[in-house]
């Protein structure tokens, strides 16, 4: 029977004066903690790629591996069900070590899910949505 596993990655953009750093995630099935791995291992490659940003400077983009793989305790036939429950399905964590690398609370409107969408009218945005 298969699990659900999430992997997270690290993954660094470079640009000339500038790097950041991510942790990106994927959540995937396999058969145990060993094939989870392995998949795992084998996506990094597919995490490079370059582009070029608007003033024409080559944008490098690259995992340096693995930051942490995690087993999701959740059967998949019961899957669905659990992401309709309270909190929904936890899909692991990253533990920060460091204080001072804390990332801050974000403010709605900074979202990843909200930043870059249009406006919504102020019913729907107020949660009056039409039915």
């Amino acid at each position: 029977m298969l699990k659900l596993f999430v992997a997270h990655f690290i993954l660094t953009e470079e640009a000339p004066g500038s790097t950041v750093h991510y942790i990106t995630s994927s959540l995937f099935t396999a058969a145990n903690a060993e094939q989870a791995y392995n998949t795992a291992q084998s996506w990094i490659p597919g995490h490079e790629d370059s582009t070029h940003n608007a003033a024409g400077e080559l944008v490098r983009f690259y995992s340096s591996g693995l930051y942490d793989l995690e087993e999701v305790p959740v059967a998949l036939d019961q899957l669905q069900r659990q992401t309709c429950e309270r909190y929904g399905v936890d899909v692991g964590h990253i533990k920060v070590a460091d204080p001072c690398a804390l990332p801050m609370p974000k403010e709605k409107e900074k979202l990843a899910v909200f930043a870059n969408c249009p406006a919504q009218p102020v019913a729907a945005a107020a949660g009056f949505a039409a039915r």
